[in-house]
């Protein structure tokens, strides 16, 4: 709950979002996705990966259930919906999940998803590394229509984000 608590004081705090219907759930992103969310269209998903700093690192994310998770939530994603998800290989945990997560990632379908990876290259102690999903628009319907409007693409948003929680969001029901 401390993390919740803490994303939605920042939140209210900064005026961040006051129009978006957000949903926060205290729970494994992998349950709340099969879950309470089962019948959910999202439009972005964040998950924040380990353990909550200052707390009990034993309560930390699960390599399997983190990719569970991810299944789920492309599953539920909106068109051109993303996924963003903060990983932390700075502990031994943390390094294997991170790598269980690269090679998921990495076999994605590159027709239905772009898959980006930030890696901060001059940094010490393994800092955190960030990875963007993106749904993309029904790539067979995208290409005809750019071949038929003489390459007029109109090309969909891109979103990325640094948040220190899993947040749900929906912002089709505002």
């Amino acid at each position: 709950m401390k993390a919740i608590n803490s994303s939605k004081e920042l939140l209210k705090t900064n005026d961040i979002a006051p129009d978006v219907s957000l949903t926060f759930i205290h729970d494994s992103h992998d349950l709340a996705l099969a879950h309470q969310l089962k019948d959910e269209v999202i439009d972005l998903m964040i998950f924040n990966l380990g353990y909550l700093p200052g707390s009990n690192h034993k309560v930390i994310t699960k390599p399997h259930q983190t990719i569970d998770a991810i299944d789920k939530g492309l599953q539920k994603l909106s068109k051109s919906g993303v996924i963003t998800i903060v990983a932390y290989p700075g502990t031994p945990e943390g390094m294997e999940e991170m790598q269980f997560l690269t090679s998921y990632l990495s076999d994605l379908e590159q027709k239905l998803y772009n898959v980006c990876h930030w890696h901060p290259m001059n940094q010490i102690n393994n800092p955190p590394e960030l990875f963007i999903l993106q749904k993309k628009i029904n790539s067979y319907i995208s290409l005809f229509i750019m071949n038929k409007t003489h390459n007029k693409h109109v090309k969909s948003p891109f979103i990325g984000a640094f948040i220190y929680t899993c947040i749900f969001f929906n912002f089709l029901n505002y």
